[in-house]
């Protein structure tokens, strides 16, 4: 599943109301913070995560870890928020 930018565009701007739902800290991604963004993906498309890393690589490295574990797709990241999309008839 690829986006285009006219359709990441599109998820950025309906992912401005949405609070972060996940907190992935300093020890990395651990397995329930990717069972809770399975679980919210069941129920909407877009997800917010916010990563307390110290550099911008940390930031995408935690990023990129979450779109192969959960399996997801990195619609953008805004500092140290990333906005991930699951398209739901993919996941069923």
């Amino acid at each position: 599943m690829t986006l285009d930018a006219k359709q990441r565009k599109s998820l950025v701007g309906r992912s401005h109301p949405l609070k972060p739902i996940v907190y992935v800290g300093r020890h990395g991604v651990q397995p329930e913070q990717v069972a809770t963004i399975r679980e919210h993906f069941r129920n909407t498309d877009l997800v917010k995560v916010k990563i307390d890393a110290e550099t911008r690589e940390e930031v995408e490295g935690i990023a990129a870890i979450l779109v192969e574990t959960v399996p997801c797709e990195l619609v953008a990241r805004r500092g140290h928020v990333a906005i991930l999309f699951s398209d739901a008839s993919a996941t069923d």
